[in-house]
């Protein structure tokens, strides 16, 4: 079993970096080799605990405050109930710049959205009222958004909403691009429905 020398393992504030001012656990290891003339932990240099990685992760655990016998939604919950900054994390599994939309916690965010929007000057208007059709993961999402007013819909499987969402699209968008007209408009248009192809 892989072990590594540990000098310490404490909870305190990132000083530095884009995570300062935010709590944060530390893992100081032992033998560092570069001897910086302005290093305020030289007792690092020498010593440390021997820990297995395994021993290591366990503290590191009991250190950040013990979350781990926890699911995702369970965290995410204290996170809200403690005033976490959820806002400031990223839980996309493949740690790009954009959320991947297919690992768990990306596919677990889907949503069907059926409400006619339109987009100007940055602000978004509700143009037509459809519904939100959310994963049943996301119950207390549905429940924030039917307390706001919004038409939702809890489904077990999103998948075949977002796929009937790009067949609608596919079939409406061209349709409304041709005729220059809106969505909406298209329903009411006898044009459109007697077009031939």
């Amino acid at each position: 079993m892989k072990s590594v020398r540990v000098i310490e393992i404490f909870k305190s504030w990132q000083g530095e970096g884009p995570n300062a001012g935010r709590e944060a656990v530390f893992l100081r290891l032992a033998l560092c080799n570069l001897r910086c003339s302005w290093c305020d932990t030289k007792y690092s240099w020498f010593g440390g605990t021997e820990m297995s990685v395994h021993d290591v992760y366990e503290a590191l655990m009991k250190t950040a405050g013990g979350v781990r016998h926890l699911v995702k939604h369970e965290i995410v919950r204290l996170g809200l109930e403690t005033g976490a900054p959820l806002h400031l994390t990223w839980s996309c599994y493949d740690n790009g710049e954009k959320h991947c939309g297919r690992c768990g916690p990306c596919y677990m965010r889907s949503a069907v959205i059926t409400y006619g929007i339109t987009r100007s000057d940055g602000v978004a208007e509700v143009r037509g009222v459809g519904e939100v059709i959310l994963p049943s993961s996301v119950g207390e999402v549905a429940d924030a958004l039917k307390a706001g007013g919004a038409n939702v819909r809890v489904v077990d499987d999103i998948e075949p909403y977002r796929w009937l969402k790009v067949i609608i699209n596919a079939a409406i968008n061209p349709i409304t691009a041709i005729l220059r007209a809106r969505n909406g408009a298209i329903i009411k248009d006898p044009n459109a429905w007697s077009a031939n192809p």
